[in-house]
């Protein structure tokens, strides 16, 4: 018999939530997490239901304990558990945009808190029909970014990004990055889509990353986009190849065939000409130019494209 959990009751919710979402304690382990089994009693037929929990990992919670008391980070814990009003999760999303530079756990929180990368995820799939249909408007847009800035704090933890990419909520994050629409919500989601991508694959230690995304049709999106986008979402796109292509694995990739190796200096080729004879912002210019110029150098360390340029 189907089991159900009434979260107006409070005895039951704060079993699911934390002790430091509750309380000023420096253990963020609910009580009975380390139980192998929980029973719950079904009220209409007195039956019991047995729901097998996985033991807890000892690393991530010692990383956990290890965060210090501050008011920043009660600061964003109280907010993240008022996200459970609906009514008021646009504004609670700019207030943990602003806790970012503030609260250097936010990243940590947010992915461990029971039930917000849910609430993330909720958020972005639900603008899916609106991206289809060409209705999605200013203020849905600017909510869906704030969203999506989120997703960017977590990916750029070291922290919380293998759980990030394991957990492939990159994938969630293309329909965004996959339209063609030119309007400002559509670009302005499509830029902050595309940053969620960048800070994967940002820093030293992108190895992991890049073995995930390179099993998806990323090359193929920033492709499009270096050929047809505007201005900042080119920018984000060609500095999204080049770390792809700084690392071995991801040079290997576009190298293997001639095909891909072709599509890739193709445009790359395409873009820098377009850029050098547009009229258009001269810091955006540079950067493109800039960073495509990067791409052909790496590219040249491959044997397959350095004969095939001479």
């Amino acid at each position: 018999m189907k089991t159900e959990i009434n979260l107006n009751d409070n005895k039951e919710v704060n079993k699911a939530v934390p002790k430091k979402l509750l309380s000023k304690s420096s253990s963020f382990v609910p009580a009975n997490l380390d139980k192998k089994k929980v029973n719950l009693e079904d009220k209409t037929g007195g039956s019991t239901t047995e729901i097998n929990i996985p033991q807890k990992n000892t690393d991530i919670y010692c990383l956990i304990d290890k965060i210090p008391e501050s008011e920043e980070s009660n600061n964003s814990l109280r907010i993240l558990l008022e996200l459970s009003d609906v009514q008021r999760r646009e504004d609670l999303f700019k207030q943990l945009i602003n806790q970012r530079d503030k609260d250097c756990q936010l990243s940590v929180f947010l992915w461990f808190t029971p039930g917000i990368v849910a609430i993330l995820l909720q958020e972005i799939i639900s603008v899916y029909p609106h991206i289809t249909n060409m209705s999605l408007s200013h203020t849905l847009s600017d909510r869906i970014c704030h969203v999506l800035g989120l997703f960017q704090c977590i990916a750029l933890d070291h922290r919380t990004r293998p759980c990030f990419l394991r957990s492939n909520l990159h994938l969630y994050v293309y329909p965004l990055i996959n339209t063609l629409n030119k309007q400002r919500p559509y670009e302005h989601l499509r830029v902050t889509s595309l940053g969620v991508i960048g800070a994967l694959v940002k820093g030293d230690e992108c190895t992991e990353a890049i073995r995930y995304l390179m099993k998806t049709e990323l090359i193929v999106l920033c492709l499009r986009i270096m050929k047809k986008g505007y201005e900042m979402s080119r920018t984000v796109s060609v500095f999204i190849v080049l770390k792809i292509l700084q690392d071995n694995i991801g040079l290997d990739y576009v190298c293997r065939t001639e095909e891909r190796l072709n599509a890739v200096a193709g445009i790359l080729k395409d873009m820098v000409d377009e850029v050098d004879k547009s009229k258009s912002d001269e810091m955006n210019e540079s950067k493109i130019i800039r960073q495509a110029l990067r791409c052909f150098n790496r590219l040249s360390e491959n044997q397959k494209f350095f004969k095939k340029s001479k």
